[in-house]
């Protein structure tokens, strides 16, 4: 089994510009840099053998070689192998009186491969509205169903950025105030 590296950019579309500047952001960015050097803070990874998932004190490890926009990007490197699990979380910036809610109907990142990456071998993608990650329990949160990242990222060339764009359909929440 071929171990897989993949490093990535996430952002949100931008759907509305009636918000502040600084709203507006944090209403439609999940992640561009990091700011601690040797792992992303709002990130988890880990992993059950024989699958591996590389990480830094239980979070993602940040790349500052490869990157789109300085001065890094989030590195996941993993190997999946048959009776093992891994699983890589990363998570809005949380601070006091910042809604959890996002702008937008698509998420939109990037991916870069140092070999190329054959779409059936990309991983699943879960997308959750939970605040504290994947915690099934917390309510009101709420999954998708696990999709093929190839599905929208296709075939990862090798060396080359790709975006990606995964459709998402808007959700209306009633008000309960």
């Amino acid at each position: 089994m071929l171990a897989r590296h993949i490093f990535l950019l996430l952002g949100l579309a931008l759907i509305s510009t009636e918000l502040p500047a600084q709203t507006a952001y944090y209403r439609h960015a999940i992640f561009d840099n990091s700011p601690q050097s040797g792992h992303y803070w709002n990130s988890a990874a880990q992993a059950t053998a024989p699958s591996t998932l590389e990480g830094k004190d239980w979070h993602l490890p940040v790349e500052t070689q490869n990157f789109l926009s300085p001065p890094n990007a989030l590195r996941i490197a993993w190997q999946s192998a048959p009776g093992g699990a891994w699983d890589a979380e990363i998570h809005l910036v949380n601070f006091p009186n910042r809604f959890p809610e996002l702008k937008g109907a698509s998420l939109y990142f990037w991916l870069y491969s140092p070999q190329a990456i054959a779409a059936t071998d990309l991983p699943n993608l879960v997308l959750s509205d939970a605040r504290s990650g994947l915690q099934v329990a917390e309510f009101p949160g709420s999954f998708t169903v696990p999709v093929a990242l190839g599905k929208y990222a296709g075939d990862i060339p090798a060396k080359r950025w790709v975006q990606v764009r995964v459709l998402g359909r808007r959700r209306e929440r009633a008000n309960s105030e």
